[in-house]
Parts: C-alpha cells; sequence; structure tokens
C-alpha cells in the first residue's frame, strides 16, 4: 500500500516493503515536525497546548498564573491584572466575603469588608491593619423583600442630611418649610389665634392691664385728664 499519515500530527508513514530511496528523508521530516512542537528544554510550546516551561516556574510564568497555583485554593491573592467580559462573579460559602485594601486612601481609611452572614449582608471597615473593625451598614431580608436597611451614620442625599426619627426634634437645625400646612407667619399674626390666653406681654403699653380684683368706687371715662385726686378704688381713664 501507498504512504499513509498519522492522524494527529500527521507525520509520514513510510509504506512497508517501498519507499526503498526516500524513507531516510521521510524520516528526517517527521522528527523535524516532532521537533517544531518543542521549545528548548525541550518543553511543549503553549501555542501546542503545553506550558513551554521545564518545570513548574516557568510554566506558570508562560501561562500568565504567576504564583496563584501554588496558594491555599481558599485563600488566593492576586495581585494585579483586570478582569474583561466576565458576566458575573459568584461566590459560595458558608460566610462569602470581599475584601479591599486602598492603597492610596488616608491612614485608617484603607481596608474594607463586604460579607453575608446569617442572611445579613454587612459592610465592615476596617483598621489599616485587619484587626478591628466597625459595621458600615447591615442589610437583612425575608425571601425576597428587604426587610431593614439600617447605616451607622449619618444619611444624606445630593449633600443634604435625610431626617427620620433618630435625628429630627429638638437642636436637630430641621427647617421644615410648613406646619399643619401653615407658613410660621400664619402662628405669629393673633388674628388666627381663636383659643387660650395671651400673655401680657403681648398688649400694647397703653392697654390697662388687670392689676388684681377690686371693687366699690368710680370709674371715671374723659377725653381731658383727671382733676383734683381720686379716692382709693377709684378709676380714672382718659381715651385719646
Amino acid at each position: 500500500m501507498a504512504d499513509t499519515l498519522t492522524t494527529n500530527v500527521q507525520l509520514v508513514k513510510v509504506e512497508v516493503g517501498a519507499s526503498e530511496d526516500t524513507w531516510g528523508e521521510k524520516l528526517n521530516d517527521n522528527a523535524d515536525t516532532l521537533d517544531s512542537l518543542f521549545a528548548t528544554g525541550p518543553a511543549l510550546r503553549v501555542a501546542n497546548g503545553g506550558t513551554g516551561g521545564v518545570d513548574a516556574t516557568a510554566a506558570r510564568t508562560n501561562l500568565g498564573l504567576g504564583t496563584v497555583a501554588t496558594q491555599d485554593a481558599s485563600n488566593v491573592a492576586i495581585t494585579g491584572g483586570t478582569i474583561d467580559g466576565a458576566s458575573f462573579v459568584r461566590l459560595t460559602a458558608t460566610n462569602p466575603q470581599v475584601m479591599w485594601g486602598e492603597t492610596d486612601a488616608a491612614v485608617g481609611n484603607k481596608n474594607w469588608q463586604m460579607q453575608s452572614i446569617g442572611g445579613v449582608m454587612v459592610l465592615r471597615l476596617y483598621d489599616d491593619a485587619w484587626s478591628s473593625f466597625a459595621n458600615g451598614f447591615l442589610i437583612s431580608r425575608s425571601g425576597n423583600s428587604l426587610t431593614t436597611f439600617n447605616i451607622n451614620g449619618t444619611i444624606q442625599s445630593s449633600g443634604n442630611v435625610v431626617w427620620n426619627a433618630g435625628n429630627d426634634g429638638a437642636g436637630s437645625t430641621l427647617d421644615a418649610d410648613l406646619l399643619d400646612g401653615q407658613q410660621g407667619s400664619f402662628y405669629t399674626n393673633s388674628t388666627n389665634q381663636t383659643s387660650g390666653t395671651l400673655p401680657e406681654a403681648r398688649l400694647p403699653a397703653n392697654v390697662l392691664r388687670n392689676q388684681g380684683a377690686f371693687t366699690g368706687g368710680a370709674v371715671t371715662i374723659s377725653a381731658s385728664a383727671p382733676s383734683g385726686t381720686p379716692a382709693p378704688g377709684d378709676i380714672w381713664l382718659q381715651y385719646i
């Protein structure tokens, strides 16, 4: 039969009993084909499905793995690079967490952690040594419904404080536009005060104050100043 080729590498399989003058050339070509699959080492080239390295360190470097392959599967540190084209990242564990270390942040503001614990999502603010933390916010749920969003700090919207039952009231500087649908000027107009008693200080200076109960005597109303000497208990009024 005639010469044939191997299935995968396409090496020449010399016809038995033939190729008397060409078999050596064919074997040499086969050797060159096999050799081209390897780099110095020898090491199977990356382009041909190998690592291109003669040891594990070189293999990781050639494949872009760095030291990831030698790390504990539960504690892999990625020190650089980006993730492009990933549609999602899923973490599955008892208490899955993601931690950030911001190298250019101010002292005490570098480290963050997001973790799900017992069905509650927690943002934690760590110190720079990852030794202590404070909770930033906690989100709890019931099935697909959000039940609470607890923030340990001041909530703002566009730079303005969001008022709530914990920060309103006396001394809060809360500036409400209306009270029961009325401007503040409504409540300083005596015309609108239909109940209660006006304090004496609100009365004009020329209005007679209540000086206590009195009986007897005479009440004199005159356009001119009273004359004579009033008797005890008398009241003289002058209208102008």
